[in-house]
């Protein structure tokens, strides 16, 4: 266990962000192939929503890493006791 790279509490909670960013786009593509093996729309469609998803996913990525940015955040010294 690594003692030495400890995350605040900003930090924990973008990291949560991407992941729920990162598990939608995931989602979104599952649901999409799902439809296209149901024979529910064609591959041209599949190739349109997966575009759309990664424009998305890459949209609310920046906007995230943009908002951190925003944010000052200065890594935490630790003191001896």
């Amino acid at each position: 266990m690594d003692t030495t790279k400890f995350k605040t509490e900003e930090e924990k909670k973008h990291a949560e962000s991407v992941r729920k960013i990162v598990l939608q786009h995931c989602v979104a593509c599952h649901q999409q192939l799902d439809l296209l093996q149901l024979r529910l729309i064609n591959f041209e469609d599949l190739v349109n929503g997966v575009q759309d998803t990664i424009q998305l996913t890459n949209k609310q990525l920046s906007e995230l890493n943009f908002e951190k940015a925003g944010v000052s955040i200065q890594p935490t010294k630790l003191k001896k006791v």
